[in-house]
């Protein structure tokens, strides 16, 4: 049982902390790639900014909130990354400040 304790407690979390930035950046990667898929046939942003501006003929309004959503979306996703690293990284120890006791 002490190999699984081990395991758990100590291997574990420190592999998951070191694989959080790459695993994110790898779905942000995958996020954007998905706007290629379009060109594919699959219907994403992209394409459906494409559908909408040929009926509409206001591509840049179309094409300016895709790209705003693109970002949100990148954005928040790099925020969560580094919340998860702030969150999984080792906690430091208290500071004393001059006059107190631990």
């Amino acid at each position: 049982m002490l190999g699984v304790q081990m395991l758990v407690h100590v291997i574990l979390p420190q592999a998951i902390r070191n694989m959080i930035p790459s695993l994110v950046t790898q779905f942000i990667v995958l996020f954007k790639d998905t706007s290629l898929a379009s060109i594919i046939g699959m219907m994403d942003l992209t394409k459906a900014a494409q559908t909408v501006s040929q009926r509409e003929i206001r591509p840049f309004e179309m094409y300016l909130f895709i790209a705003v959503v693109y970002w949100i979306c990148t954005y928040s996703m790099s925020r969560l990354s580094r919340w998860l690293e702030i969150k999984m990284s080792p906690e430091q120890v208290p500071t004393c400040r001059q006059g107190t006791r631990v």
